[in-house]
């Protein structure tokens, strides 16, 4: 999931946006996996900038914390 409003473009492709998860009816995103944390260097900044978009939004979070 993007944090910003709109889609933006990343090394891998690009990130859906709050407003296409939402566009499909979800309520849950899954944040922090270990993937994005390893080959896009996810930081924990970028993570808490995600969780408050998903809460703005008024998404459920299943958070994974990096354990290494």
């Amino acid at each position: 999931m993007n944090w910003r409003p709109k889609c933006a473009p990343i090394g891998l492709g690009c990130e859906i946006s709050v407003k296409m998860i939402r566009s499909t009816c979800a309520d849950y995103v899954i944040l922090g996996l270990s993937e994005r944390w390893l080959y896009l260097h996810e930081t924990n900044k970028l993570i808490a900038k995600k969780i408050d978009r998903a809460l703005l939004n008024a998404l459920k979070i299943i958070c994974c914390f990096r354990n290494s």
